[in-house]
């Protein structure tokens, strides 16, 4: 059984673990994983009776935000609308 995301815990999830804890000594084929970038591994080991830990290093990416209003603008984002209403001014003006 694989458990992503441990890290973060709910009443349903620590639940979920108090069963696994109890039911693996009478389940020896039973393999759990605990998957999280954030947890304190040493304490869900000690939790899980010396359960062995593994360690994969990970690597960040730098992330950068974009807001959907500069993306808009970026791409020249008209909506049909906008171009009924550019078109209606255009003609009053015509027009006159």
């Amino acid at each position: 059984m694989v458990i992503l995301q441990v890290h973060e815990r709910d009443i349903n999830t620590d639940f979920l673990l108090i069963l696994l804890r109890d039911l693996l000594p009478k389940r020896p084929d039973l393999k759990v994983i605990l998957m999280s970038a954030t947890l304190n591994a040493e304490q869900f080991s000690e939790y899980f009776n010396a359960a062995p830990m593994t360690n994969i290093p990970g690597f960040t990416y730098p992330v950068t935000e974009h807001y959907l209003e500069d993306i808009i603008d970026l791409v020249k984002y008209v909506t049909l609308s906008m171009t009924m209403l550019n078109a209606t001014r255009m003609s009053i003006a015509d027009v006159k």
